[in-house]
């Protein structure tokens, strides 16, 4: 049991990288967007090419930022449903292992 109190430790922590990932590419999607409403007022055909440039990039940010959320939740959900449904082969996977690792010690 071990072995799978240590993986959850992993997949829990693997999945906070991923949230502040998440949480910080939308926080720079935001200040991103800030500024180019800052930049607004600001006159010339090349700022107003770039400003709009900048806000197709910054939609198409968004909505790939979108679609990486649904995929890691899907695949969550995936995964929790798939060990719900099987918790009997994952346990002894478990214990196979732990066998495992029990006689590799043993014969230290």
């Amino acid at each position: 049991m071990a072995t799978t109190s240590a993986r959850r430790n992993q997949s829990q922590a693997r999945n906070g990288i991923r949230t502040q990932a998440i949480s910080d590419f939308d926080e720079i999607i935001t200040k991103a967007q800030d500024m180019v409403k800052a930049t607004a007022d600001a006159g010339g055909e090349q700022v107003d090419e770039l400003r709009h440039g900048i806000e197709r990039q910054l939609k198409l940010a968004k909505t790939h930022l979108e679609d990486l959320e649904d995929n890691l939740a899907d695949g969550a959900r995936g995964a929790d449903r798939y060990v719900h449904e099987n918790p009997w082969p994952l346990i002894g996977a478990a214990a196979g292992i732990g066998i495992l690792v029990g006689v590799l010690v043993a014969r230290k």
